[in-house]
């Protein structure tokens, strides 16, 4: 039988290679190119790789966190770099290259290297057992293609079948947080591209009577498809996030360390306790922040997040479907990290989206590509 994967087996396999990968490149950039005018906007993620390094200092396992502390600022630095010498339109289009290959190699990995198989208590076999992970990565790839596509129209062939993978991997993981997230996120980038470009004033009762009949389809799609009534309990995350509230008061300002320490200590035996299985991680992205290095983490992501809302609203302004790509980025972002920590995560694609909005600027060291974004 097909075997499951693996996950920290895989990351271990490509973690070498990704970080010499990402060390030759922020060198470069670090060299050769003038950061000031990202780094005004990109500040916070600095600041997060620096606090993530100094949070080593009280966790009940330094090398451990080091460890972790280490590669995550190194991911940090070349998601700096990254943002100062592609255009917004190469960045999302190389993130969804990226998130592909990941999640093909994925598959293949689990198909024909016996060493990363295991067992899944749910019984799901390949890849698919690590249906949140999966399936948050296609979150990501889902809402890249749509900005890809608002951005260059006439280069839809990618974007196509990168949504399509995308659609099919979150259907066959069985979770609804990344399609929430991306409808919300599009709903977001609509409505700012409708007041931006002056659409909404234009066709008002078509607009009006649009909204009406997606609901309409929505509630009827839901009806004939069986589907479930909302689960209130995000099965069974809130459980989780109240018994872990005590232990972010007990050190909301500095944390318990990085690297996800606090779950290495005995309070995990307490909170297990109180939710009745066993708790490996906050299921949050804003409680792991909090968990991890205090409200100073918390505070940094918060204000990388408002950067892009303001960068998003400042760009509506000179070309709608820019604004609106931007908001979809941070709108997908902040979505995706309520179910799932992702911010902190070894490979943060979610805080990829948040950067590339925040830090979206035109100079003459990106890229130049056709750009059909000004309508």
């Amino acid at each position: 039988m097909v075997g499951v994967l693996d996950m920290n087996a895989v990351t271990g396999r490509f973690n070498e290679l990704g970080l010499a990968a990402a060390v030759v490149v922020t060198t470069y950039v670090l060299v050769s190119a003038p950061l000031r005018p990202t780094l005004r906007r990109s500040w916070p993620v600095v600041a997060l790789a620096l606090w993530q390094l100094a949070a080593t200092s009280w966790s009940v396992r330094p090398t451990l966190s080091f460890s972790f502390a280490a590669r995550w600022a190194v991911l940090a630095l070349f998601l700096v770099a990254f943002t100062t010498i592609a255009s917004p339109e190469i960045q999302l289009r190389l993130l969804s290259l990226g998130v592909t290959g990941g999640l093909v190699g994925a598959a293949i990995l689990s198909l024909f290297v016996p060493e990363i198989r295991g067992k899944a208590p749910n019984g799901a076999i390949g890849p698919y057992s690590h249906r949140n992970f999966l399936a948050h990565a296609c979150g990501v790839l889902l809402v890249c293609a749509a900005g890809t596509f608002i951005l260059r129209p006439k280069a839809w062939k990618q974007p196509f079948l990168a949504a399509v993978m995308a659609v099919v991997w979150i259907l066959l993981s069985g979770s609804k947080t990344p399609l929430f997230a991306v409808a919300a996120a599009l709903l977001a980038g609509g409505v700012l591209y409708g007041v931006s470009s002056g659409l909404f004033r234009r066709y008002k009762s078509v607009v009006g009577v649009g909204f009406f009949g997606l609901a309409v389809c929505a509630t009827v799609g839901f009806r004939l498809l069986g589907a479930k009534p909302l689960d209130t309990t995000l099965t069974g995350r809130t459980s989780i996030w109240g018994a872990l509230l005590p232990e972010v008061r007990r050190s909301w300002l500095s944390g318990y360390g990085s690297g996800q320490a606090f779950f290495f200590t005995p309070r995990r035996l307490i909170v297990s306790e109180r939710v009745g299985r066993d708790v490996p991680h906050a299921h949050n992205g804003y409680l792991d922040a909090l968990l991890n290095s205090g409200v100073v983490t918390l505070s940094l992501i918060c204000i990388l997040l408002a950067f892009g809302v303001l960068a998003s609203l400042r760009w509506s302004v000179r070309s709608p479907r820019r604004g609106c790509v931007l908001l979809m980025l941070v709108v997908c972002a902040a979505g995706l990290n309520i179910t799932e920590p992702d911010f902190l995560d070894s490979m943060p694609l979610t805080l990829f989206l948040a950067t590339i909005a925040a830090t979206h600027r035109r100079s003459a060291l990106h890229l130049r590509a056709t750009d059909y974004s000004h309508a």
